[in-house]
Order: C-alpha cells, then structure tokens, then sequence
C-alpha cells in the first residue's frame, strides 16, 4: 500500500458514513474504476486489523482515537493519515518485480530510498533473534508463495 491523500474518496466516504449516522473508526475497501474514474466501494471495516498500520505510518494513530472515546470519555476530530508511505509486508525486490508501471515503481523505490517504508512486523524495540527467525520464516514464506501461485507478473487480474 502506497499511501497519499485521496480527498475526493474520503469525502464520499465521510458522507456515507454521516448518512448512516455513524461513530467510531472506519477503514473502506476501494478501488478506482480506471474506466469511468469512479470510486468502487467493497466495504467498510470497522475493526483495527493488522493491515491498520498503515494508517498509522501515514499518521493517523487510530488507537489514539479509540483510547479518547472509550477510555478518556472525549471526542476527537476526524484525523486522516496523510504522509506517503509504503507498507509492504513482503520483501522489497518481491514486490518491485511484480509492480509494471514504471512511474509507480520509481515512487516505490523512492520511498524505500527515503526510509518511508513500514513493514507492521518488523519492530527494531523488539530484536529478539526468536522474533527476527519469524519474522524471516514469514517473509520466505510470502517468496514460496508467490513462486508456486503467481510466479510471473501479469497486466491485469
């Protein structure tokens, strides 16, 4: 995930949300129709998930807002990550050999480059050599994977 301001998606989002007289953390399931330009709605999770990180990263602590309304007793303004950051829980030169449009992968490297790359397991505060087999087991397993199942990169799909 690459993340940036995407204004015209989080107002049709924040609508729907007023609409349904909503509170409390949303995470939408998008994506944009390159035909028409329109934004697709898949769903609305109102959970925190592993995947929030990025949400976070990009800097918008969820948690912060949750810990105000149900432990603190106070109200929060709506706060919405706007840092570009690249989350990405499979290894770098995995992801940039499936990734085909050149621009985008300049952008990638490029936040790789910057140190704005965030991988939700990987915790310097946390350097257990135990931690960091997982974690590598993990990461092998993403490289098994993909070369069983997608083993090239495609256009479309």
């Amino acid at each position: 995930i690459l993340t940036e301001p995407y204004e015209d998606a989080m107002e049709a989002a924040t609508r729907f949300l007023d609409a349904a007289g909503y509170t409390g953390f949303a995470n939408f399931d998008y994506k944009l129709d390159p035909r028409t330009g329109q934004h697709v709605y898949f769903e609305m999770n109102p959970r925190i998930g592993r995947n929030n990180y990025y949400v976070t990263a990009a800097g918008a602590n969820p948690a912060r807002a949750v810990v105000a309304d149900l432990v603190e007793r106070r109200s929060t303004d709506v706060v919405r990550g706007t840092r570009e950051v690249l989350y990405c829980v499979v290894p770098f030169d995995l992801l940039a050999r499936y990734v085909l449009d050149p621009g985008l992968l300049a952008r990638l490297r490029r936040a790789r480059r910057e140190h704005r790359m965030v991988h939700p397991l990987r915790y310097r505060a946390d350097a257990r050599p135990l931690r960091r087999l997982l974690v590598e087991g993990v990461t092998q397993v993403y490289r098994r994977k993909y070369r069983q199942f997608y083993p090239r990169p495609v256009t479309e799909g």
